[in-house]
C-alpha cells in the first residue's frame, strides 16, 4: 500500500494502541487536523540563516532539504511541556502493540527523574 502520514498515525492508534498526542510536521495542517493529529506547520520564518546565495537557493528549491532541517528544530516547534518524542517517518507502519516500548520509555523517564541533580 501507499505510505502516508495519515496511514502512519492510523496504524499507531489502531495496532500500536497509542492514545497520546500525535504531532505532524506538515505544510497541509487542515489535512492533518481532519485525521485527529496536531500539525506543526512549516514556517519560513523558522528557516536557517544563509551565508551564500547557493545555500539560500537550495533551501528555496528543495522540500527535502527543508524537511530534514525541520527535524533538527523539532523541540523548538513542539509545545514546551513535550519532553519525550518518538520520531517516525511517514513510511512507517505500526503492526503490533507498542506497550513494551512505552513501558521502557516510562522506566527511563522515572530513572531520569531520580538521577537529576
Amino acid at each position: 500500500g501507499k505510505y502516508s502520514a495519515t496511514r502512519l498515525f492510523s496504524t499507531l492508534r489502531m495496532h500500536g494502541g497509542y492514545t497520546g498526542p500525535i504531532y505532524v510536521i506538515t505544510d497541509h495542517p487542515e489535512e492533518v487536523r481532519k485525521h485527529g493529529a496536531l500539525p506543526l506547520e512549516l514556517r519560513d520564518h523558522l528557516g536557517p540563516a544563509f551565508q551564500s546565495d547557493i545555500a539560500r537557493q537550495r533551501w528555496e528549491d528543495s522540500k527535502i532539504v527543508k524537511v530534514k532541517w525541520y527535524k533538527t528544530q523539532l523541540f523548538r516547534m513542539l509545545p514546551d511541556d513535550i519532553h519525550t518524542v518518538l520520531f517516525l517517518d511517514a513510511d512507517v507502519e505500526i503492526n503490533a502493540p507498542m506497550t513494551s516500548f512505552q513501558n521502557v520509555i516510562a522506566e527511563y523517564k522515572d530513572q531520569l527523574a531520580v538521577t537529576k541533580c
